[in-house]
């Protein structure tokens, strides 16, 4: 978000307007959050927690039956 400062601005004005400078967010603000919603969902498409591409392993040949 470094990059893109007009989304880190985005997503602050839309937790403030919803949350004010006090209230911790939860669960039951998810709908009143989609910007702030889309923007985590996008950043754990590109930067995945668990790597969801592993190399296989292959511990001896194998062949198809057939």
């Amino acid at each position: 978000m470094i990059l893109n400062p007009d989304v880190q601005e985005k997503a602050q004005r839309e937790l403030d307007g919803v949350l004010g400078y006090t209230t911790l967010p939860e669960m039951s603000h998810k709908e009143q959050l989609p910007y702030t919603r889309n923007l985590i969902e996008e950043v754990f498409r590109l930067y995945p927690v668990v790597p969801l591409a592993t190399k296989a392993i292959i511990l001896k040949k194998e062949q198809p039956c057939g």
